[in-house]
């Protein structure tokens, strides 16, 4: 019987655990898995060619989530693994809308260009 979770019964309990999700207001509190820049090049890659060096050099530390978010303040905090949450220290961390529950919280603002003026010119 097929059920939730299925697509990852080819991971070891060990990349599980390890794994970083970011949960976030943006994303209505849905985990989104994080990958390192070298996961993202190799997931680009056809499933049976070798991975080239340079992908190998690629860092494999930073874990990166990128998403388009609507302006305004968003917040969100990280798990690890089954248990672990936690907060980044490189944002502000608030109370969440007057809980006791502590966020990380990002003020995203909007995008303002100026747009030069464009004139169409209709025969008749």
């Amino acid at each position: 019987m097929a059920g939730l979770g299925d697509d990852d019964e080819d991971l070891s309990m060990e990349e599980k655990v390890n794994d970083t999700f970011f949960v976030s207001s943006c994303c209505d509190w849905m985990p989104q898995k994080m990958k390192t820049k070298r996961r993202l090049a190799i997931e680009k890659l056809p499933m049976h060619e070798p991975a080239p060096s340079t992908i190998l050099n690629i860092d494999n530390t930073e874990l990166i989530y990128a998403n388009f978010v609507p302006p305004g303040y968003h917040y969100f905090y990280f798990v690890q693994g089954l248990e672990r949450c936690f907060l980044s220290p490189k944002y502000e961390v608030v109370r969440f809308k007057n809980t006791n529950v502590l966020l990380n919280r990002v003020e995203i603002k909007p995008k303002i260009h100026t747009f030069e003026s464009a004139f169409v010119i209709k025969d008749g």
